[in-house]
Order: C-alpha cells, then structure tokens, then sequence
C-alpha cells in the first residue's frame, strides 16, 4: 500500500511494557509502510495486534475534539485509548529508546506547581548552555499534533498545480527548491526536493488568512486550533525565561513583539525519491532571527546542533517538542541566553516533515540589550536596531551561521 494513500490515525504512540524488574517502560512502535503494518500493543497478559486496515479514516479534527467513534478494536480497546496511552507517555520515555539523546529534556507538566522553580532554572541554565531542549508534558493533545502533521503531509502530496494556487507572495505561501525565482531561498537551501509552506499565524487577519490551503479542507481550522495553542506554549516559556533573569514575567514579551503578537510558521518537507534522482536538498548552518522557536519533527531524525564546535544529532521524542532560542532573545539578554545554531538534513531512505513555529519579532520594536540587566559590570555586547532592519539584513545575507549576531556585536 502507498503510504500516502492512508495517512496513518497515529504515526506513532508509546506502548507500556513490564521490564525485567517489573517496573514498566515505555517504547515507541512506528507505523511500517506496507499494508502488513502492525501496532503491536504490549501487556503483561497479553499481545494484541491491530492492522493498519482495521483503522477507519478519521478526521483530525474529530480526533482533536474526542469525537472519535467507540468502535472496538481486535485488542477490545476503543480508539480514544491510542491517544489516551500517548498521552500518558510521560519523561521515561527518554531513558528507553532514546538514552542517547544528549540534547536535554524536561518535562514541564511541574511548571505549575510546586516544581516550577526547579523547572525553570532547568530550562534557563539549558538555555545558557546549550541554547536548544525538548518539551514532554506540555498540555498540547498530541492528537492535535499527530492531525497537524497529518493535514501538512497531504497538502505537500498534492499535485503541484494545486500547490501552485497558493504560490509563495512575498514570504507567505508555497514555495519549492525548482520553482523559479526561489524567492533567494538558494542562500537557505542546497537546491533539491525540499519544499515549504510559510504562514503568518498571528495576527491572524484575513489577508494572511488568505494564504492558507483550502485544500485539503481540514487543512485551515486543525493548522489554526494548532497554532492557538502553541502562541500559548510560546508564552509560557519566554514568561519562564523573563522572570529567570530576574525581570517581570511579561517583560521579554513585550520586548520581542507588539500586544496582539506575531507568530510564523515554516512547514519544511523534504521528499524522498525512490528513483534516486535528484538531491533531497539540506538546509544551511544558521541561527533563527526570532525570539523562540518550537520545533514539531516526524519519527525522522535530521536536525542537528553545533555544540562547541561539534556538530550533535537532535532524536525526535514521541510527543516532544524540540525548543531552541532565537537571536532576538540573546540580543535582549545581551548574551545570557544562546541562539543555537542548527542545520536540517533529509533522510536518505524516508521522507521527512519538521513544522517550526517562530515566535517574535514584530518589524517595528526596537531589539537591544535590556536596560535592566546592564552595569558597570554588564555593559551591552550587542548594538540597538529595529527588528525590521535585523530580518532585512538576515535575509540578504541568507542562512549564514551565526553571522547575524556577529554583526550585531560591539
């Protein structure tokens, strides 16, 4: 069966398993791409195996809303219980398959309890350090990730007359490596198959709601329920981070963008050719120009981080969100925080989807170190400009290291 014939309900979830000393771990099980795919649930009684044929098509947004009908599948569960064991997939997770990630994860279900200092200072020193983390247990359904994801891969599996309605204007739209004019994306992407979809989530006004696929139909209110959700995730972090240098909860927030935000998203698709022909293409070394960014990646690895010089794998963790800093937020930290720099790679034998979601900055503020962390001690490391002028000049010079900071430094 082609795969893209039959997205799958769930690409992949966690599935509980007794380990030798009788405490229970948690392993991902993948779907395979033939019709002969399995989800092998494990128990301590017994193993129930579900085809991929028994799973009716569902519509994301009837998954994201619980709407998901009760019929039993051949292990006597209903379907509501995939999602139910996804989501109770908790940090263990990390110790199981992926005890080789090194890039550190948190699980922040704590940050509204009595965790949350701990938490925090966690998430602020990994910042400092590293510049890049993964999120478990941060209240978005990874139902709703799971159709984000979905949705996305159907749009980019449309023929590319379809694609071409919504053709990149300006930044907003569609967009692919042998399209003419490639709107300068060669300084950002080796050329190859890769393909983007660029949106402006908010302001969600009509103009830049104009610009989304109308087809596949779900494709606009399960992208939209997502993105509301994450500008909140979005903000609950840049909170933790303003208060860990001391300033007030919304202070960065303010800083980095206008009272009704700005929220961009880049959905980067990188086919994959049976046929051998063509690079898949590779994204250049850089930096985000923005304040943060949250990273939804498929089970395929390919992003990478330059730690001191080497360059460390990031694996993708079921249900996780990869984070990392933006420029804007070193430069308002003058410093503190790290903008990590990180290139994309494809798969040689699979295609590969990651959706970035960039929060901040509005062309018109101001981007500086903040008054309040500066002294006699601490003077600015980094020159005041609009946050237009920065982009303007990151675009010209493209996907280039960390350049744009060095530009930016005293």
């Amino acid at each position: 069966m082609n795969v893209r014939a039959s997205i799958s309900l769930v690409h992949s979830i966690s599935s509980q398993a007794p380990t030798n000393n009788g405490t229970t771990s948690f392993k991902q099980v993948a779907w395979g791409k033939s019709g002969a795919s399995a989800l092998y649930r494990h128990s301590r009684a017994s193993i129930a195996v579900i085809s991929r044929s028994n799973l009716p098509h569902i519509d994301p947004l009837s998954k994201l809303r619980g709407k998901i009908s009760k019929m039993k599948l051949s292990a006597g569960e209903s379907q509501t219980k995939i999602c139910a064991d996804h989501r109770e997939a908790r940090a263990e997770v990390i110790a199981d398959k992926h005890a080789d990630t090194k890039v550190p994860v948190f699980d922040i279900s704590g940050l509204e309890g009595a965790e949350r200092k701990l938490i925090s200072q966690q998430i602020a020193d990994t910042s400092e350090t590293w510049g890049i983390f993964q999120i478990v247990n941060h209240g978005i359904d990874p139902c709703l990730m799971q159709a984000a994801k979905d949705v996305s891969k159907e749009f980019f599996y449309l023929p590319d007359e379809e694609k071409m309605k919504i053709k990149v204007v300006g930044i907003e739209g569609w967009n692919h490596s042998k399209l003419a004019g490639f709107s300068g994306e060669g300084k950002l992407y080796k050329p190859g198959t890769v393909e983007h979809l660029y949106l402006v989530q908010s302001p969600d006004t009509q103009e830049h709601l104009e610009r989304y696929p109308r087809n596949p139909p779900a494709y606009r209110t399960t992208i939209l329920e997502y993105a509301k959700k994450l500008k909140v995730l979005h903000e609950k972090l840049i909170t933790v981070l303003s208060e860990m240098l001391g300033l007030k909860p919304d202070a960065l927030t303010l800083a980095i963008t206008t009272p009704v935000g700005n929220v961009t998203m880049r959905t980067n698709f990188y086919a994959f050719n049976a046929d051998g022909k063509g690079s898949p293409g590779v994204c250049h070394a850089h930096t985000d120009p923005g304040g943060l960014t949250i990273l939804l990646a498929d089970d395929v690895p390919g992003l990478e981080v330059n730690k001191d010089g080497r360059w460390v794998p990031v694996n993708p963790i079921p249900g996780a969100f990869i984070v990392n800093i933006g420029d804007v937020l070193e430069i308002l930290s003058n410093g503190r925080y790290k903008s990590v720099e990180h290139r994309g790679l494809p798969s040689q034998t699979e295609e590969r989807l990651t959706m970035a979601s960039f929060y901040g900055g509005s062309h018109e503020v101001i981007i500086g170190p903040l008054p309040e962390l500066l002294d006699e001690k601490h003077p600015p490391r980094y020159r005041t400009c609009s946050f237009g002028d920065y982009i303007a000049d990151f675009v010209k010079a493209g996907l280039d290291g960390k350049n744009g900071l060095e530009r930016m430094k005293l």
